[in-house]
């Protein structure tokens, strides 16, 4: 590979010359202390360094005293001493004759049995007059420096202060690595600098570990590096280093690197390339992370994931087969016999449960698919205004308001939406309003257009919402206080559903209510679209007679199979059933039928697989999936198989019938 000056990359390791030790200090301040001693023609002097902890000054060199006899003056807390005074005010301090000079205070005994007769102080002053400390000479004579012995002095003063400027900027360097070298390893990272110029590359120490190698087996080459990268990221990693050279973007990638025990590190890289007016890109400073615990953690998500979803496909399906074979025997009971009262009480409380099981199952499944992201909607133009009168009036004729007072109120308003889905919304707030609503209470049911939006609005004079709850009426399993009789039923999903389903359709829900008995408003606003003059009307015309269809059923649940099969027949069609996929396959080449409802779930093949096979012959019957399977994997599965329509259990009669070739 070539990058920058179109030479080949090469790769260097850190460097592991160790660098020389620093001088200690106390040993440098000492040095330079002999030498202003010996420039001054004196034999004793102390440097003072202010502690950062509260500043008082501690001696850190000093010739001339022995260790007892330094004692007095080992650590000098602030004040009116000489030294302070010079510490504190920036500037020199003479004291002439110690014999005389009251401001010693306590300490001048003991500097007089040093032999000490005067003394100097200077301040050691750093960056923007930072107070680092004292150089103090001590004389066996009572006078003054001269002037030019102060000049030679104060050389040894500048000495002392970049001494210990110095050593304090290499304690904050070492602080600050010691604490980003922690970071890093901390993270699991490691730094890197590559000289695009040079080609040199040098790493931090615990990138080997990163990598997943021991220490030292890094040999340093562009070709050790590569050939550590997996075979099927290489490309892709170098590519983004060429890239991010040439147009100076930041480098970013993540890949594997194959270790020689066969263990697979995942590394995510980050990089910034440095230009220079004169030499163009010349450096990269970045960082590699280990990153294999979080693609462990995506993988076992994804796995998770996939088995949730395969779960839920197995629940759908063994919940809604028997709930279709219930209802299917229901409405053929009703079909055929001429039921006695008590017989008639008893169908209804059938077909009511076997209803409302089939909400709470479709209720649970919408919520897993919702909230992993998983709906997939259906949008047609349509006009919300219809669609609410249709449902009303369906809803009506199922006997939901068989207790209460409600009115309809509504205009045209044409939308973008799925159109089961809207229904699913409407139905559920009505419900909601029916449910929450004493009996002989009012509901009413609104659709505007205003300022560019549909708004449906679904009005009750029930029980309210209590103000602590209504901020959180659309969350998940949100739901009053109530007994553990449970009478008004449940399992706080509805609302959720709708919000979510809302939302996807570019909307947004509203709830409003004035507290407990003030009753509740619940608003749907809608984005509205352009009518055209191919819009469909309300009006329908009159449907003719229904012709007779060749019929097979595919079902290997067999009570949902053999239900079906007497609704259609008293519908007046010929029926044909299957048990498994082959034998399905068998006869529609038998007796070529006009119409194929088929599970997913059969033996031998799978529906999927036997749509595959029908449609081999281009000419075959119309296929309609019919199964407890309700996931957008397995819609998209057989759309490519090959159905014409995928229907989920359980199903009225009326929409089966639809399907129906020329219905």
């Amino acid at each position: 590979m070539s990058v920058g000056n179109g030479e080949p990359m090469r790769a260097v390791g850190r460097t592991r010359t160790p660098p020389p030790r620093p001088v200690e200090l106390t040993t440098l301040l000492r040095r330079i202390l002999v030498a202003g001693t010996e420039l001054m023609g004196e034999s004793r002097g102390t440097i003072h360094v202010a502690r950062p902890i509260d500043g008082a000054l501690q001696i850190t060199a000093q010739v001339g005293f022995s260790r007892s006899g330094i004692a007095p003056l080992a650590l000098l807390d602030t004040g009116s001493l000489p030294w302070c005074a010079a510490f504190e005010q920036g500037a020199r301090v003479h004291v002439d004759n110690v014999d005389g000079d009251a401001s010693l205070g306590d300490l001048s005994a003991a500097i007089r049995r040093l032999g000490v007769r005067s003394l100097i102080s200077l301040p050691l002053l750093g960056h923007k007059e930072q107070r680092l400390g004292l150089l103090s000479i001590y004389r066996t004579r009572p006078e003054r420096l001269a002037e030019r012995a102060l000049e030679l002095l104060d050389v040894c003063r500048l000495q002392a202060e970049q001494a210990i400027e110095s050593k304090r900027s290499e304690d904050v360097l070492t602080r600050n690595e010691a604490g980003l070298r922690l970071a890093l390893e901390a993270g699991k990272m490691g730094s890197f600098e590559w000289n695009i110029q040079t080609n040199e590359i040098r790493w931090s120490e615990n990138l080997e570990a990163i990598h997943g190698l021991p220490p030292g087996a890094f040999t340093g080459t562009f070709e050790s590096f590569q050939s550590l990268i997996h075979r099927d990221d290489r490309a892709g990693v170098l590519e983004r280093i060429r890239r991010s050279v040439e147009t100076g973007t930041d480098y970013e990638a993540e890949f594997r690197s194959a270790t020689p025990d066969g263990r697979t590190h995942w590394i995510l890289g980050k990089g910034k390339v440095l230009h220079d007016e004169r030499r163009g890109p010349w450096r990269m400073l970045g960082v590699c992370m280990d990153i294999t615990s979080r693609k462990h953690t995506e993988e076992a998500l994804r796995e998770a994931d996939r088995r949730k979803d395969e779960f839920l496909a197995m629940i759908s399906h063994e919940l809604r087969n028997p709930l279709f074979a219930i209802t299917n025997a229901s409405a053929v009971i009703e079909s055929i016999a001429s039921l006695d009262p008590v017989s008639a009480k008893a169908m209804g409380m059938i077909r009511r449960q076997a209803d409302q099981l089939t909400r709470v199952v479709n209720d649970l499944l919408d919520v897993a698919c919702l909230t992993a992201g998983k709906l997939v909607l259906q949008p047609a133009r349509l006009d919300l205004g219809a669609l609410v009168e249709t449902c009303v009036a369906e809803l009506a004729s199922a006997h939901l308001f068989e207790r209460h007072v409600y009115e309809v109120r509504v205009v045209p308003a044409v939308v973008s939406g799925d159109r089961a889905r809207l229904e699913q919304i409407l139905t559920n707030l009505l419900t909601n309003a029916v449910k929450y609503t004493p009996p002989g209470g009012m509901v009413t049911v609104e659709v505007q257009a205003i300022d560019g939006e549909a708004s449906l609005r679904v009005r009750d004079t029930g029980v309210g919402i209590a103000p602590d709850l209504l901020p959180r009426v659309f969350e998940l399993f949100i739901q009053s206080e109530r007994g553990l009789d449970r009478r008004d039923g449940g399992m706080g999903v509805g609302l959720a559903i709708v919000r979510q389903l809302v939302v996807a359709h570019g909307g947004r829900a509203e709830a409003h209510s004035d507290g407990p008995d003030r009753g509740t408003e619940i608003v749907i606003r809608l984005p509205l679209v352009k009518e055209t003059h191919a819009a469909a009307g309300r009006g329908a015309c009159a449907a003719p007679a229904p012709a007779r269809h060749r019929i097979l059923i595919v079902d290997d649940n067999n009570d949902a199979r053999q239900a079906l099969v007497v609704l259609l027949e008293l519908a007046g069609h010929e029926l044909h059933e299957a048990a498994d996929g082959l034998s399905g396959l068998e006869t529609v080449l038998r007796v070529q039928p006009d119409i194929v409802f088929a599970d997913i779930g059969l033996p031998g093949i799978d529906g999927f697989e036997l749509a595959r096979r029908i449609r081999a012959d281009k000419a075959g019957p119309r296929l309609v999936a019919l199964t407890g399977y309700d996931h957008p994997e397995q819609r998209r599965r057989g759309v490519e198989a090959g159905f014409d329509a995928y229907l989920v259990k359980p199903v009225e009669i009326e929409a089966l019938l639809r399907e129906l070739p020329g219905a």
